[in-house]
């Protein structure tokens, strides 16, 4: 939308993503009015715009995470309450060590997380984060369903390569 297009908080001077928002302390848990009033017109537009194209809106997943940011988070719950979403991509939770009070802050996020979730998956983490886990933590990989995340991997010239990433590669491996 025009508005967050021309929020300095979200998007650079040519009305682009930038995620910057989540790099500032301040922003990340308190955005100024004016940018939340903001990201919830572009979620609305987004969710009505895929509708009316047709899809059947159920997921929700964000660029970078943002979702999972507590000042997006916040915003979004309220939106929820007018769209039928019954899964949301849970914060990144299967990787070990980092910062203990992230690890709280993800708990307490996934917990509201899976008011909306139908209860699955139950871990939700990088190629690499399931490697480390799956090793410290078999069973539970086998006890319940685990969202490892990919992405396309690029060749030099930036062009979407043949395959997916190196990394999700060899977890056929395991």
């Amino acid at each position: 939308t025009e508005d967050i297009a021309g929020d300095p908080v979200m998007c650079d001077a040519n009305g682009e993503f930038t995620a910057d928002f989540a790099r500032n302390a301040k922003t990340r848990f308190f955005l100024p009015n004016a940018t939340s009033v903001s990201i919830e017109k572009e979620i609305r537009a987004q969710f009505d715009r895929y509708a009316a194209l047709g899809g059947t809106l159920w997921h929700v997943d964000s660029h970078h995470h943002v979702h999972t940011d507590p000042s997006v988070w916040k915003i979004i719950k309220r939106v929820f309450a007018d769209y039928p979403i019954t899964s949301v991509r849970l914060g990144r939770n299967m990787y070990t060590g980092g910062n203990p009070l992230l690890h709280i802050y993800k708990i307490i996020l996934n917990s509201s997380i899976r008011s909306f979730n139908s209860g699955k998956p139950k871990y939700f983490g990088s190629a690499e984060d399931y490697r480390q886990f799956i090793k410290d933590h078999p069973d539970i990989c086998r006890l319940c369903d685990v969202e490892v995340m990919v992405h396309p991997d690029y060749d030099n010239e930036k062009k979407p390569a043949d395959r997916i990433a190196a990394g999700f590669m060899s977890l056929e491996r395991l």
